[in-house]
């Protein structure tokens, strides 16, 4: 049986490669027939996960442990990106600096899937699923072994490999900061408390695993409260 080939943990490429698929193939889904909609995330989510298998070295060698006080705090933390970025409290002061045009310039496609899958039951609910194991599992894996795996490290250490997730400087906070703006610029105040609180707990815990049942907890809450609220602006 044929195995893809692995890149040692000191590879960067090992670190960058899923985030990297998963973003290159996110395609607007705006305009995409029920067919098509299911086979583009679908695609995402598996050609994602087959980069994670190749960088599965670098993940394999992190701290996977999740202590106990972890999980209120995800919880905490899914409510306090929920709550900021429905609100959308900065963009008064935003568009006050920038223009009204910003926030409808950044904002995000608010696809329904509803309105394009709705007449086969079947493929809606397959959509469902495999849009929840992208956001849940795939998305949390690709962007925590990114940015705690490698980018906090990296600017903060010249033998970055060999460092714990957890050996921050200052410049590592404001590089995770800087990402989070550039990657969620229709919340960012959302997105830099969020971040900085995951930071905080890689900080705190040492822990690949922690960062990423952070990350998919907040998913999962925000997920179900796309869902049962029909808020399609965080999608």
């Amino acid at each position: 049986m044929l195995r893809p080939p692995q890149l040692q943990a000191s590879n960067p490429v090992a670190y960058l490669a899923p985030l990297l698929v998963y973003t290159l193939l996110a395609v607007d889904p705006a305009g995409l027939g029920p067919d098509w909609l299911l086979t583009r995330y679908a695609t995402q989510v598996l050609l994602t996960t087959l980069a994670l298998a190749v960088a599965w070295p670098a993940v394999r060698g992190l701290l996977w442990h999740v202590s106990l006080p972890v999980w209120p705090v995800a919880v905490a933390g899914g409510l306090l990106w929920i709550v900021l970025a429905a609100g959308g409290y900065e963009w008064p002061m935003l568009e006050q600096l920038a223009g009204p045009s910003l926030r409808t310039w950044v904002a995000r496609p608010q696809f329904n899937p509803s309105e394009t899958l709705g007449a086969s039951p079947a493929t809606e609910i397959s959509f469902w699923i495999v849009r929840a194991a992208g956001l849940v599992i795939v998305v949390p894996l690709a962007e925590e072994l990114f940015l705690r795996g490698f980018l906090t490290r990296f600017v903060s250490h010249s033998d970055w490999s060999e460092r714990s997730i957890g050996e921050l400087r200052p410049v590592a906070w404001l590089a995770v900061a800087l990402y989070a703006v550039a990657t969620h610029p229709a919340e960012p105040l959302a997105a830099v408390l969020w971040f900085s609180l995951v930071t905080a707990v890689a900080w705190k815990t040492k822990s690949f695993g922690a960062c990423v049942a952070m990350h998919a907890v907040a998913n999962a809450m925000l997920l179900a409260y796309i869902f049962l609220w029909q808020d399609w602006r965080l999608w």
